[in-house]
């Protein structure tokens, strides 16, 4: 697993940029605030992580899914959590999806476009 407890934390550029989307910009926060909010936030991860683990297990599951998270968050006591990260993950999945269209699509333009250039060179032979 890991050697030290802090390599379980999370990196302090991603928690730096959290807590700048979480406050007012002229609320300053010192380093020492920023390592506690770090640190309580793997804890919380770890936490989480063992409820969702402890959900998959009595499903007899192998692998964690979101709703094992959800789960998990009940299991915890963090129910309020729960439809707002439902609606979050609803929103990450359709954005991955529009995503995955406009790559597949991507190819379609590309031979559009070629399929135009070549109409352009006939239409410039056949004056």
């Amino acid at each position: 697993m890991v050697e030290r407890i802090e390599d379980l934390n999370l990196p302090n550029t991603a928690v730096s940029r959290l807590i700048k989307e979480a406050i007012p910009a002229e609320v300053k926060v010192s380093n020492e605030c920023r390592t506690a909010l770090a640190r309580a936030t793997s804890v919380f991860v770890l936490y989480l992580t063992a409820a969702a683990t402890s959900v998959a297990q009595q499903k007899n599951h192998r692998s964690l899914t979101a709703d094992h998270v959800f789960g998990g968050l009940e299991e915890i006591e963090f129910e309020n959590f729960i439809e707002p990260l439902k609606a979050e993950l609803e929103n990450y999945r359709k954005l991955m999806k529009s995503k995955k269209e406009k790559k597949a699509a991507k190819p379609n333009a590309d031979k559009t476009i070629e399929d135009a250039v070549v109409d352009l060179e006939k239409l410039a032979e056949n004056p």
